[in-house]
């Protein structure tokens, strides 16, 4: 990551309250003030801009928070501005910066040498709940951005059931959205209407469908309008060699051929109802997606990489 220094870096309102933690962890909030914006700079680089100041920081809990959807991801480090050099943001924040939401880093703490500086870490990510409702991927003590892999195992009645649900209850939806390509830039953007847009706030389960060649892509996402852009900046840039890894065959078609697909947001609480009859569970989003991609059969004749609950820009699972 680019790091720019300025002179002085603009205050952000903050949202750490940190006298607040639980009893068992009170560490004194030492530098509210210090906050530096995460801006896109040139070359398409995400870049921290640190203020002069930054050098006096060594071992710290440090925070990234978007002030636009109240989300933080927290992090611990030794030497916070070698961190902030070799820091690569996890997708989905790299995502909400690129598309305008206005982000920055601040320290939440110093830390002495005789403090236990993961169990500090733990204390911030459990009170911000920032697994559940933030950037954070797993609990802290060696490094903000690995990925602890949960249990998400589903338990055979429960697939049963959530196969049946979508067999009976599932029908495709009237309204979509297509890909227009720009006769001027040549660049290919989303089309959708306000219906479209209405359906897909109230869902968290879409497909792309390539008209032609009958094969589909199936996502899962709590806000399928930003997903789409996060697809539209891919399709964008199939020939970019650094995003090459996330390249998904569904970008690939949309980019040869944008009028040949339909996107689509599937409505699911009928579906999420029916389980929870049968079983006494309502099945997550994840469990959801695997359902679709297993009926629309996306991940061995479609464009899924993974059998769902992965990501849409995971790579494929060897058999």
């Amino acid at each position: 990551m680019k790091i720019q220094r300025i002179s002085t870096a603009p205050v952000l309102s903050q949202y750490h309250i940190a006298s607040n933690l639980p009893e068992s962890s009170q560490p004194e909030f030492s530098c509210p003030e210090f906050s530096c914006p995460i801006s896109v700079g040139k070359n398409d680089q995400i870049q921290i801009d640190l203020s002069l100041d930054a050098s006096k920081f060594k071992r710290v809990i440090y925070c990234f928070t978007n002030h636009t959807n109240g989300k933080r991801l927290i992090g611990a480090t030794d030497d916070f501005v070698q961190r902030m050099k070799s820091y690569q943001l996890p997708e989905k924040l790299e995502f909400d910066v690129r598309y305008g939401d206005q982000v920055s880093v601040t320290i939440l703490q110093k830390v002495s040498n005789s403090d236990d500086i993961d169990k500090l870490e733990d204390d911030y990510i459990q009170f911000y709940d920032s697994i559940n409702n933030g950037y954070n991927q797993r609990k802290g003590g060696g490094g903000g951005t690995s990925v602890e892999r949960k249990s998400t195992e589903t338990t055979p009645r429960t697939k049963r059931a959530i196969k049946k649900a979508i067999q009976e209850l599932h029908e495709t939806p009237e309204k979509s959205a297509t890909l227009v390509r720009s006769p001027t830039s040549k660049k290919v953007r989303l089309k959708a209407t306000e219906l479209f847009k209405e359906d897909a706030k109230k869902s968290d389960i879409y497909f792309m469908r390539h008209t032609e060649k009958k094969t589909e892509y199936v996502g899962t996402s709590q806000d399928i309008p930003k997903r789409l852009r996060e697809h539209n900046f891919y399709i964008n840039n199939t020939e970019n060699s650094k995003y090459k890894r996330k390249i998904n065959p569904v970008h690939e078609k949309s980019s040869q051929s944008p009028e040949k697909m339909v996107i689509k947001a599937i409505q699911t609480d009928k579906i999420k109802k029916r389980v929870f009859e049968e079983t006494g569970n309502t099945p997550s989003s994840m469990e959801l997606e695997t359902g679709f991609i297993d009926h629309y059969n996306s991940y061995e004749k479609g464009d899924n990489k993974t059998r769902g609950g992965n990501g849409s820009m995971s790579k494929k699972v060897l058999k």
